[in-house]
């Protein structure tokens, strides 16, 4: 995900200070964050839950739908990092 980028002066929309768009920017890159922690997480509970179903021997499906569920979202993530 990228960092904020500076604003110039001129590329300001009218009517909002710097301490504004700092702050709508500040908002933006929380709001990435945030995102990037989410998924991160969801994927670590799916792996939790993939070898939570390995060690009570379900059967390898539920396992194999989990890990791609897994690899779904990383590919969606990194897409996104991308810029696709």
């Amino acid at each position: 995900m990228s960092a904020a980028q500076p604003v110039k002066l001129a590329e300001q929309p009218e009517g909002l200070s710097a301490l504004d768009v700092s702050a709508s920017l500040e908002a933006d890159n929380l709001a990435e964050t945030l995102g990037t922690l989410a998924l991160a997480r969801a994927c670590a509970q799916l792996r939790l839950a993939s070898a939570n179903y390995q060690r009570i021997g379900h059967g390898p499906g539920v396992t194999r739908r989990l890990q791609r569920a897994i690899a779904l979202i990383e590919a969606s993530f990194d897409a996104a990092q991308r810029g696709e």
